[in-house]
């Protein structure tokens, strides 16, 4: 965390997928998700993800 965050401000999220790759032959797979959070054009939060979905 970059900044201070306050119940009832306005922030922006901005999220990318960076990245899809499998495992165990296909039987998982992994979306990677990078997401930057600003308030008012100021970058507050970067959050990085992986969902693991198993086939």
């Amino acid at each position: 965390m970059r900044a201070t965050v306050h119940a009832g401000e306005k922030l922006d999220f901005d999220g990318v997928i960076t990245d899809i790759y499998d495992k165990k032959n296909g039987a998982l797979q992994f979306v990677v998700k990078d997401v930057k959070v600003l308030r008012q054009g100021e970058l507050v939060c970067d959050v990085h993800s992986v969902m693991v979905i198993r086939a």
